[in-house]
């Protein structure tokens, strides 16, 4: 679990907050790769069905074959419905991953701009820190080796 600092600069927020995990990308694409391999199943399974009562109707002119044909019909009509229903959870499935995948990349784009901005504060702060340095250093200079300063701010020569 890794986590971003807390400070001045930060949102609080920890890389576990990202509403998609790997295990949900996973899951998601797992369920989607599911329903279409059932559905897949589903359309073999009538295609077989109706080869059946083709052949129950064109072989058979007893009632008894046209019974087997009217129930292999309705259980045909059955599994287009359930295809209906598979098709309806692919497509619900690919639109949740779809908005989770938007939502994901949104959040990155803002945690990468506050990183930049973050980086840019410290750029100019390290900047004014080392001006002040100059200045310091340049104040330094103009300070004698001996003496000592009083809280007026003037300097006094120590006496030898």
């Amino acid at each position: 679990m890794s986590s971003r600092k807390s400070g001045p600069y930060s949102d609080n927020t920890s890389m576990d907050d990202d509403p998609l995990t790997d295990d949900d990308s996973k899951k998601n694409e797992d369920r989607v790769r599911e329903l279409e391999r059932e559905n897949r199943e589903y359309e073999s399974t009538v295609q077989d069905y109706l080869r059946q009562i083709i052949t129950l109707q064109n072989s058979l002119k007893k009632s008894h074959g046209h019974e087997c044909a009217e129930l292999i019909k309705e259980k045909c009509q059955e599994l287009l419905k359930n295809k209906k229903s598979l098709e309806e959870d692919v497509e619900h499935c690919t639109t949740d991953y779809n908005q989770v995948m938007a939502t994901f990349a949104e959040n990155k784009r803002d945690a990468d701009k506050r990183e930049a901005k973050q980086a840019e504060t410290i750029k100019q702060l390290l900047s004014k820190i080392e001006l002040k340095d100059r200045e310091i250093e340049k104040l330094r200079k103009l300070i004698p080796s001996e003496g000592f300063c009083q809280p007026n701010g003037a300097f006094l020569q120590q006496n030898m």
